[in-house]
């Protein structure tokens, strides 16, 4: 089993899309040795890996997960939920790494270096032009 952490501190995160990076805010999850965000956006949450910008899956909005961020505290534990689902998509997924590393180079190579500095919250509304891992 895997530990699995979260960042109660909101911060920066940049996201890869198809044609560049986006800025969102979001939380943390360490998950064992990966760092992925966990990030709001019109409608839905994405969980992205924090190496590559890719993203990992989405949950769409709905009122039990509406429910379920309305506050700090239920946010959390939701997140570490996430955390765990996280966790089984890693351990079925043979040579996770790998395709950390392969996403993480095809980010570069289709958007350039990745920002080191965030601006602003950007939204997204689809999840249609993501880079995210299975997609080429």
């Amino acid at each position: 089993m895997m530990k699995i952490t979260v960042s109660p501190k909101p911060q920066k995160f940049a996201l890869a899309m198809e044609d560049q990076w986006h800025i969102a805010v979001g939380h943390k999850i360490y998950v064992g040795n990966y760092i992925f965000c966990v990030t709001p956006h019109t409608e839905q949450i994405r969980i992205s890996e924090v190496r590559s910008g890719a993203m990992l899956f989405s949950v769409p909005y709905s009122e039990k997960l509406l429910n379920q961020t309305a506050n700090k505290e239920s946010a959390m534990k939701l997140f570490y939920r996430i955390g765990g689902l996280i966790e089984e998509k890693i351990q079925r997924v043979s040579g996770f790494y790998k395709q950390v590393v392969y996403m993480s180079d095809l980010s570069k190579e289709r958007l350039g270096e990745k920002p080191s500095e965030c601006f602003e919250h950007v939204v997204i509304s689809s999840v249609e032009n993501y880079l995210y891992f299975g997609k080429e």
